[in-house]
């Protein structure tokens, strides 16, 4: 049989309102920060895509390389001394990636409105096999004869 806890007043004289103990687990682990700056990074050079800024891209572009030498640094650091928390860190770090890469894939969009267009066309249209209902013999028709 299970024992409830002892509410404030059914606790010895003693025991009564004494403050709780301190919480001793270990703080939970942190993306390395490099991960923070790395999207402070991207976000400025969307604002600066926003307005139409180029040159600014340019410059901050050239941090890029070093940026991500510095992650994987980090990241490489902090499984080697501590592998559970990168392993509990894992979907965190993902998800910054995949922002960073949403922030990257709008300003290319920005830089050049035709890319979009061209994503939009290739996503909707649909293969057609060579050898589809409208060419049962399996040939290739020429550009021409269309």
């Amino acid at each position: 049989m299970a024992m409830a806890e002892a509410t404030d007043t059914e606790r010895p004289a003693s025991l009564r309102h004494q403050p709780a103990l301190a919480d001793t687990r270990p703080p939970a682990p942190q993306l390395p920060i490099e991960y923070a700056h790395a999207l402070a990074l991207s976000r400025e050079m969307l604002a600066a895509a926003q307005a139409g800024h180029w040159d600014q891209i340019r410059a901050l572009r050239l941090r890029v390389p070093a940026m991500a030498q510095s992650l994987a640094r980090s990241w490489q650091r902090l499984a080697e001394q501590d592998g559970s928390a990168a392993r509990q860190l894992e979907r965190a770090r993902i998800s910054a990636i995949r922002e960073i890469i949403a922030v990257d894939n709008e300003i290319r969009r920005l830089q050049d409105p035709r890319l979009a267009a061209t994503g939009d066309l290739i996503q909707t249209r649909r293969p057609q096999s060579p050898a589809g209902p409208a060419n049962p013999a399996g040939r290739r028709e020429s550009l021409n004869s269309r």
